[in-house]
């Protein structure tokens, strides 16, 4: 069975660094929605089955 790990951790940022973070993050958001309003449900769908199945 595949085990995955999780860190959390804090994370000590200037402000300049916090504000290129936010802007990767919105860009990240954005892709996603970018690509969520372009790929049929159905598509979604036979991928998630696909991975599934792995």
């Amino acid at each position: 069975m595949k085990q995955t790990l999780t860190l959390v951790c804090k994370l000590a940022t200037t402000p300049e660094q916090n504000a290129k973070i936010e802007a990767l993050l919105q860009a990240f958001a954005a892709a996603c929605n970018y690509a969520n309003e372009r790929v049929k449900p159905k598509t979604t769908g036979s991928i998630v089955r696909v991975m599934l199945n792995q």
